[in-house]
């Protein structure tokens, strides 16, 4: 997104002009510029998955470089030793709403973060936690990922999670995924990935707002249960 100019800047190179603080020449260039940026994001946007999955084969097989260009290894010595546990990828709003709930219920899971600051709250909670990049393939390791019942991404990171997707159905294709999504397009196109569940918060709080409605409606929960089910179809069928 740091590509390309937004269209404010326009606004304010027009006010830089009439004020006379940019020449008409330097204003032209910078046009011209603004516009090849705004031609050259969509590109941009298509080819950085798989220009970052080749950068990651080629750093990996340079230990000091892989570290430099992607940082800390300090999970290769955080292994844990789960079995059938849920690997929380992202500990945000969404994963730590998970993560209390599975901590509540007693279940085994390991939180995979990358914020230093969250993974340093979290062991002094005493929770099980791995810090690093869920999109890398020895974090996922070091998580137990083909001892796991089920990764939960809650993290809203595209290429991270697609090269965590492509991974885990590598080694691990019997564990399932849970990911949530901000676009309808990114809803899509996880579903033709074949992963799990897709869950989309925007979409489940129209949902639960609307499921409320109908319950101060006086609606029966036959009715409600209906009314919630054809969104869900209708929404499955505008997306397709």
């Amino acid at each position: 997104g740091l590509s390309q100019v937004g269209e404010f800047s326009f606004v304010i190179l027009s006010l830089a002009t009439s004020l006379k603080f940019i020449k008409q020449e330097d204003a032209s260039l910078i046009i011209a510029s603004a516009l090849i940026t705004l031609l050259i994001t969509p590109f941009l946007f298509k080819s950085i998955i798989p220009v970052w999955k080749r950068l990651k084969q080629i750093t990996l097989k340079v230990p000091w470089l892989n570290r430099y260009f992607v940082g800390s290894d300090r999970h290769l010595s955080e292994r844990v030793e789960y079995r059938n546990h849920i690997i929380i990828c992202g500990y945000g709003r969404v994963g730590g709403w998970v993560g209390r709930a599975l901590n509540d219920v007693g279940t085994p899971f390991v939180i995979i973060e990358y914020n230093q600051a969250i993974v340093s709250d979290l062991k002094k909670k005493g929770f099980p936690v791995i810090y690093g990049d869920p999109g890398e393939s020895e974090v996922l390791d070091a998580a137990g990922i083909k001892n796991a019942k089920v990764v939960v991404l809650a993290i809203p990171d595209r290429i991270s999670q697609e090269m965590l997707i492509g991974h885990v159905q590598t080694v691990a294709p019997k564990v399932k995924i849970i990911s949530r999504v901000h676009l309808d397009e990114d809803w899509e196109r996880l579903k033709l990935m074949k992963i799990h569940k897709v869950v989309q918060p925007e979409f489940e709080a129209a949902i639960a707002i609307t499921r409320t409605l109908l319950v101060s409606m006086g609606k029966s929960k036959e009715e409600i249960a209906q009314r919630v089910r054809s969104l869900r179809i209708s929404r499955s069928q505008k997306i397709r």
